[in-house]
């Protein structure tokens, strides 16, 4: 069966005092067994062009974003080409009293965020979940989930986390997870470490993703950088989008 022949870079820690380094392993990837994820890539402001975001904590970060959301519109556009799942994993605003949890706490002390009042959704059943105007839960044409695509709610960092997604996956005959989304450090990040510990293939697109940094501590993209160095060195592959929809379109038998 044709599969996806895509070049996987790892990082070697070894030896302790001069480390190898990067390295490449040639990935053979069968198309009935790999998923294309999506991560948190809501929010109408990452339109190349478009409009400020909601979250005004966001600005900068928004900002950065947009530069990745071209590579990763076309990378999914070439998974959808050959029919591999695309799923998606946003946050959500279940009625679980999350404002009485330590993770809302957290989430007040650092970001200033109401999660049941940021993630309300208008769209959605007001028995299960808080409704309001999902101002931020929206997506930018060039990114948003089309008829087929597979859709998951979670409310925590990872997207396995009391969620319905480990479930999909296995239905699904999953083995590989293609990964592209926001943030690297948190929502996304949190996710791979969770697909590893079920024993899923992490593949990172590297240049579709974006982590959390902060202004005034991290050098630009430093701590991206150093997030995708984490993920080849603990998590699993990385790879180019371009490197990605080039072994889309051309589907073999990896020797």
């Amino acid at each position: 069966m044709p599969s996806i022949c895509l070049p996987g870079r790892y990082f070697r820690m070894y030896p302790a005092n001069k480390p190898l380094g990067h390295a490449e392993k040639q990935l053979q990837l069968d198309t009935s067994q790999t998923v294309f994820l999506l991560v948190d890539v809501y929010d109408p402001a990452l339109e190349p062009g478009g409009a400020r975001s909601p979250w005004e904590l966001a600005g900068s970060f928004i900002e950065q974003s947009k530069q990745v959301m071209p590579a990763m519109a076309a990378a999914r556009q070439a998974a959808r080409k050959i029919n591999l799942p695309i799923v998606y994993l946003a946050n959500s605003a279940p009625r679980i009293a999350l404002a009485d949890s330590t993770y809302q706490e957290m989430k007040t002390n650092t970001v200033n965020a109401n999660k049941d009042e940021l993630f309300a959704e208008d769209n959605i059943d007001p028995l299960e979940y808080h409704h309001g105007k999902s101002q931020v839960l929206k997506y930018a044409s060039i990114i948003k989930p089309q008829d087929g695509d597979y859709y998951i709610r979670k409310h925590a960092h990872s997207g396995f986390f009391d969620t319905r997604l480990d479930t999909l996956l296995r239905n699904l005959g999953c083995k590989t997870l293609v990964c592209v989304g926001f943030t690297l450090d948190m929502c996304l990040g949190a996710t791979m470490i969770d697909a590893l510990w079920r024993n899923y293939r992490v593949v990172l697109l590297r240049d579709c993703t974006r982590a959390f940094e902060i202004t005034g501590v991290d050098q630009p993209n430093s701590w991206t950088n150093r997030w995708v160095l984490y993920t080849e060195s603990a998590i699993g592959y990385s790879a180019t989008s371009n490197q990605w929809i080039a072994a889309c379109n051309t589907l073999q038998s990896c020797d």
